[in-house]
């Protein structure tokens, strides 16, 4: 039969690994990229400019009190 791990040795492996990693976070300084440490800022040349489409022209969808503009675009 398979080794029955004990709750408690498995909290207390979880609770050292937790150290292990928080401490080779801050010895090396280094952050996740979800905490902007990629040094990848997201944006980049047209990242909006479907937005932008749908906001400065009219299409045959659209509610027919809707105004295209940019001012739309300025808002958001």
């Amino acid at each position: 039969m398979a080794d029955v791990v004990e709750p408690e040795k498995k909290r207390r492996r979880i609770e050292e690994l937790t150290e292990e990693v928080s401490d080779a976070i801050l010895e090396t300084g280094s952050r996740m990229a979800v905490d902007g440490g990629s040094g990848v800022t997201g944006d980049w040349d047209g990242r909006w400019n479907h937005v932008k489409k749908f906001l400065e022209r009219p299409g045959p969808f659209t509610h027919p009190d809707f105004e295209p503009s940019t001012e739309s675009l300025q808002f958001l």
